[in-house]
C-alpha cells in the first residue's frame, strides 16, 4: 500500500511538473511571439519612412531635372541665351536617307 501511494504521488508530482513546464513553454512562446511582433511593426514603420523619402528625393530629381528648370538654369547660372530663329542651323543625319 505504501509503495502504491509512494508510486502515485510520484506521478501526481511528475504530473504537476509537466503541466509547469508546459505551462512555462507556451508563456514564453507567447512573449517571443510579441516582440517579434514588435520588431516586425518596427521594420514596416522604417519601411514606410524610406518609401516616403524615396518619393520626396524622386519629386526633387524630377523638379531639377524638368525643362523648364534646366533652362531656367542654364540662363541664371551659366549666361546661356535661347537662340533666334535665324542663328539655328539644321544638320541632317546622313543615315535617314
Amino acid at each position: 500500500m505504501k509503495n502504491y501511494r509512494k508510486s502515485k504521488s510520484k506521478f501526481y508530482i511528475l504530473f504537476a511538473f509537466s503541466i509547469i513546464y508546459i505551462g512555462s513553454f507556451f508563456v514564453w512562446e507567447k512573449m517571443q511571439q510579441k516582440l517579434l511582433s514588435q520588431k516586425i511593426n518596427s521594420i514596416h514603420a522604417r519601411t514606410a519612412k524610406v518609401e516616403a523619402e524615396n518619393q520626396r528625393i524622386d519629386m526633387k530629381i524630377l523638379e531639377i531635372t524638368s525643362l523648364n528648370n534646366l533652362e531656367e538654369t542654364g540662363k541664371k547660372r551659366f549666361g546661356l541665351v535661347a537662340p533666334d530663329i535665324a542663328n539655328i542651323v539644321i544638320i541632317e543625319d546622313d543615315l535617314k536617307k
